[in-house]
């Protein structure tokens, strides 16, 4: 089972390939989903695509706005608007995880990638998942954005990183 389960989290890794439009030799698999059916959702300055089967999660930001979507399963969708996220925490949870640099809605984009075992969701729920997010640290002089999305599977993140895709900034 152990190996199984080895086999299981390398495959996910794997999914994770053409992240920023290149291919990591250990990320291999899934792309990024070329366009995502949805309503454009609007947020503190910015809007991006949520897809219709996504429904709003109550969350409360600490010293950010917040707001988070979320389907039955178990895929979600996240942002940030402020203070922004530790990226040394988060990149602590992921195994074998990738970061590279893009732009997407204009501004340049630190994206970071990976598997996290602990699986902490917006929902509460604690399993395995796939994370992808964009760290938007450049866009002076407003206030940091970060996007999230969690997949158990393949399929949802390809689908979360059209999401990331069709960020915009207003």
């Amino acid at each position: 089972l152990t190996s199984l389960a080895a086999a299981t989290r390398e495959s996910a890794v794997a999914s994770l390939a053409n992240l920023c439009a290149v291919q990591v030799p250990h990320l291999e698999g899934t792309r990024i989903a070329p366009s995502v059916e949805g309503s454009r959702r609007t947020g503190p300055g910015f809007s991006l695509i949520v897809p219709p089967d996504f429904q709003p999660l109550s969350v409360q930001g600490i010293d950010s706005k917040v707001g988070a979507w979320a389907d039955s399963a178990g895929h979600e969708i996240a942002y940030d608007y402020g203070a922004g996220m530790d990226l040394d925490r988060l990149r602590a949870r992921l195994v074998e995880y990738t970061e590279c640099r893009d732009s997407i809605g204009g501004f340049p984009v630190l994206l970071t990638a990976g598997y996290d075992t602990a699986g902490r969701t917006y929902s509460g729920r604690r399993v395995p998942q796939f994370v992808a997010i964009a760290h938007w640290r450049e866009r002076q002089p407003s206030p940091y954005m970060t996007v999230s999305v969690t997949s158990p599977d393949r399929a949802g993140l390809s689908r979360g990183l059209g999401v990331i895709r069709s960020v915009r900034f207003h």
